[in-house]
C-alpha cells in the first residue's frame, strides 16, 4: 500500500459492519450483495484487494470479479479481524 501505485481496495461488508468496526482508510465500499449490479464503477485494469469481516466474502467476491474480466484481484486473508494497519471510525 505504500507502494508508488498502491492496489485499490474495496470493502464488501454491510453498512452497519463499517459504522461498528471501521474501514482501511481510502477503500471504496460495495457490499457484496450490490456487487453484481455495481462492479463496473471499478476500475478493472488496476490491482484490487477485497475485504470483508472474516476473508469469506471477499474471497467468493474476488472470483465474481475475475470471472468478469478484472486481472488482478486479491481477498485479504483473514479480513478487517487480520489487518494490523490503520482503520477509520467514523
Amino acid at each position: 500500500l505504500a507502494s508508488d501505485a498502491p492496489p485499490a481496495l474495496l470493502d464488501v461488508r454491510e453498512q452497519h459492519e463499517r459504522d461498528a468496526y471501521g474501514w482501511i482508510p481510502n477503500s471504496a465500499h460495495i457490499p457484496m450483495r450490490e456487487i453484481p449490479s455495481r462492479f463496473e464503477e471499478l476500475d478493472a485494469a488496476r490491482p484490487l484487494v477485497v475485504y470483508c469481516a472474516g476473508g469469506v466474502r471477499s474471497f467468493d467476491v474476488g472470483y465474481f470479479l475475475r470471472d468478469k474480466g478484472f486481472g488482478e484481484v486479491i481477498s485479504l486473508a483473514g479480513g478487517l479481524s487480520q489487518w494490523d494497519g490503520p482503520v477509520e471510525i467514523s
